[in-house]
């Protein structure tokens, strides 16, 4: 696409509007003819297209015949910026440098794209790649794409298949990540279940094995709640996996606090940048380096050169300075506490997503330096915990 479109620019184009007469005939007798015709639309009972400065005149003689009137609307393209600026030869030469050094940079990989990963990180692939020579910058007709793809196959951990493909100046790794054999031995392990933390028993729902405890029991941690092992009317042992759902009354007492005295950042209003033109990711500075006196929060920005809807891999990073100096603050009681509730908050909702809050009493502390919230919670959860039987 990026190359029709930049051929057409270098040939010229005119786009034309057309009126009168008989159009579909006309675009039936240019189709026939072969003649360059795209962009075709019509507006307010006026037809436009677009066409190549070569055929336009072709196609005029076309449209007298289906006796359409033409008309050039709008020019464009390398021709007419040659003609506009025909007495400006620096400039005139300066665009033939420039566009022999796109024909020059088309020899050059610009874009590195990953896809297909999941759990191997891009990162990895592309510094593997880098090692074997291949990466943004690298010369096409050095890189053996068949012997790279073949010592990825076998570097690379865990994949099906690989490619390594390239269009002109972007390359694309394509591989599939091989599907890990689930672990099919806990549908018929044996396995008690256990608690997890200490509680009293509200009500069990006991899919297999042999229940240990009744509701109401009050249990520790690690104390067996269904056992995997049973024992028939003949005193044979058997084992089988235990499952079910142990739902206990848990508590919980959590701790929030906060510094009264804290350090913050005041910026000064003082801003200084530094700005890279970057070359195939090798950063040329464009200022003259010198030490900058005080602290500064770095930020930084990329702007990628564009043309033609393709982003070629040149740019221009901006690095923004700016100054401040760290002060000492003090909450009031009434900001840390505003503090401590918006904590609390994610932590219910982050920590506790999947747990019954039944209650929560909530006890402030203030001393000099720091306030305090804590929480004693009352939970209702599932505290059963598989644990296999090991068997000798």
């Amino acid at each position: 696409m990026f190359t029709v479109a930049f051929m057409r620019y270098m040939k010229g184009t005119l786009r034309f509007r057309a009126y009168g007469g008989y159009f579909e005939r006309f675009i039936n007798l240019a189709a026939q003819n072969g003649y360059s015709l795209w962009g075709v639309y019509k507006k307010d009972q006026i037809f436009y297209g677009m066409t190549t400065v070569k055929d336009y005149k072709k196609l005029a003689k076309t449209a007298k015949k289906a006796g359409v009137r033409l008309r050039v609307a709008d020019k464009k393209g390398f021709p007419f910026l040659v003609h506009r600026y025909r007495n400006r030869f620096g400039l005139l030469i300066g665009i033939c440098f420039f566009v022999l050094f796109l024909l020059f940079m088309q020899n050059f990989v610009w874009q590195i794209d990953v896809v297909g990963n999941q759990n191997i990180q891009t990162k990895q692939i592309e510094d593997l790649a880098k090692s074997l020579g291949l990466h943004t910058g690298a010369y096409l007709h050095n890189i053996n794409f068949e012997q790279i793809q073949r010592e990825m196959e076998l570097q690379l951990p865990n994949i099906a298949w690989i490619t390594v493909n390239h269009n002109k100046t972007k390359v694309v790794i394509e591989l599939c990540e091989s599907t890990k054999i689930p672990d099919m031995e806990g549908e018929d392990t044996p396995s008690n279940l256990v608690a997890k933390k200490d509680g009293i028993i509200k009500y069990m729902e006991i899919y297999s094995g042999q229940k240990i405890v009744k509701q109401g029991d009050i249990v520790s941690e690690g104390d067996l709640l269904v056992s995997g092992i049973q024992e028939d009317q003949f005193q044979q042992t058997h084992f089988y996996p235990s499952r079910g759902k142990i739902i206990a009354e848990t508590y919980q007492t959590k701790t929030f606090s906060q510094p009264l005295q804290f350090s913050d950042k005041q910026y000064t209003g003082q801003v200084k940048k530094r700005h890279y033109l970057d070359l195939f990711g090798l950063k040329v500075p464009m200022f003259l380096a010198f030490h900058m006196e005080g602290t500064f929060e770095r930020s930084q920005q990329y702007a990628p050169l564009v043309l033609f809807q393709k982003q070629f891999p040149l740019g221009w990073y901006t690095l923004e300075y700016k100054e401040f100096q760290t002060v000492q603050r003090e909450y009031t009681t009434q900001e840390a506490e505003e503090v401590l509730l918006k904590q609390i908050e994610i932590y219910e909702t982050k920590e506790l997503q999947n747990i019954k809050i039944i209650s929560k009493e909530m006890e402030k502390t203030e001393s000099e330096n720091s306030y305090e919230i804590s929480i004693s919670y009352t939970f209702e959860e599932d505290i059963a915990k598989e644990e296999k039987i090991l068997l000798q």
